[in-house]
């Protein structure tokens, strides 16, 4: 699969960038190495809005067959869930809703269990309660009066402006990641295109939305469309942020690539962040990967032959600037 054209806004995506031998997947495995597939990643800049992208696209079903990003147990992301769903209800009264990529019902879990709650993903949740619907949301056919909520789902959609023009719900809640942070990871294989607020709110203005937004911390924003009878202002995008986006992709590449480590050293966490150090190390030998996910443990790290150990503070570890090393290493 490829893109050629901007998903934000259809430019032209120029090639900027290009990292050679990458991994197509972050599921962990317990296949053999020779499982692994790798990837080129072509990255390119719209040549309207500056946003860069991955021209390079994988296989969807294939690389959310499996709900594999479980940090929801951690203090942020608790804290994250509790103030998205109080932002949610206060904003409209819920009786109905479909949230997109909801597996791990950690939202679910917040809402009164009288409100007729769907979720649409392409895993299956483990609950036989909840009822699930196994689809794509880029077309996916909406109601209008059902509210829609996306929970760091938004950055993973291959077409977010067509999902938009498709979508007719009146209430559109959706958390994404403040992706100007520099402990961002910007662009990588399931977030695959830069944005920020104004990208949203243009997005959402041009289909005849207006917003009401939040932040949390320097982790996500919250954002509420809905549908309005006056005309909403559509920002105006500075498309030089995009050389910003490009020199902060190569520096971490650079300065990943600098770290020191030896064949006894653990990397921590065992995800994109874990898996991307890695790679610009030249994939060394190392004795594993370490995480706090109990579903990763005892599984190999795909992309590479070693497997995923359980957080141990008692080893020589190397940890990868985050948002949540300090908490990772407060175990």
């Amino acid at each position: 699969m490829s893109r050629i054209k901007c998903c934000l806004c259809d430019g032209i995506l120029i090639e900027c960038h290009k990292i050679y031998n990458f991994t197509n997947c972050l599921v962990p495995s317990d296949k053999c190495q020779q499982e692994n597939e790798l990837t080129d990643l072509i990255f390119g800049m719209c040549d309207v809005c500056g946003s860069v992208q991955l021209m390079t696209l994988i296989d969807p079903v294939k690389m959310y067959a499996e709900n594999h990003n479980n940090t929801f147990f951690s203090n942020t992301w608790i804290t994250h869930h509790q103030l998205f769903h109080e932002f949610i209800t206060s904003e409209i009264k819920i009786s109905n809703v479909i949230e997109v990529g909801g597996c791990s019902l950690q939202l679910y879990k917040l809402f009164d269990k009288d409100i007729n709650y769907k979720i649409l993903d392409f895993s299956t949740p483990n609950n036989p309660n909840v009822e699930f619907i196994q689809g794509n949301c880029e077309t996916y056919d909406f109601d209008k009066d059902t509210p829609v909520i996306l929970s760091h789902v938004f950055e993973h959609l291959y077409n977010p402006r067509v999902f938009v023009e498709n979508c007719k719900s009146n209430d559109i809640f959706i958390s994404v990641p403040q992706m100007e942070d520099s402990k961002v990871i910007e662009v990588h294989i399931e977030h695959t295109f830069y944005m920020e607020p104004c990208d949203l709110i243009r997005l959402f203005a041009l289909n005849g939305y207006n917003y009401k937004m939040k932040s949390y911390l320097n982790h996500s924003y919250f954002f509420h469309f809905f549908k309005s009878d006056s005309t909403p202002e559509i920002p105006i995008i500075d498309k030089n942020r995009g050389q910003k986006v490009l020199e902060s992709i190569k520096t971490r590449e650079e300065i990943y690539s600098k770290i020191n480590i030896t064949e006894n050293s653990y990397i921590c966490p065992a995800g994109v962040y874990g898996y991307t150090l890695y790679h610009f190390l030249g994939k060394p030998k190392i004795k594993g990967f370490m995480d706090n996910d109990p579903n990763k443990i005892d599984k190999r790290m795909i992309g590479t032959n070693v497997k995923i150990f359980k957080f141990s503070q008692n080893d020589d570890i190397v940890f990868v600037p985050t948002l949540y090393t300090s908490e990772i290493k407060s175990g």
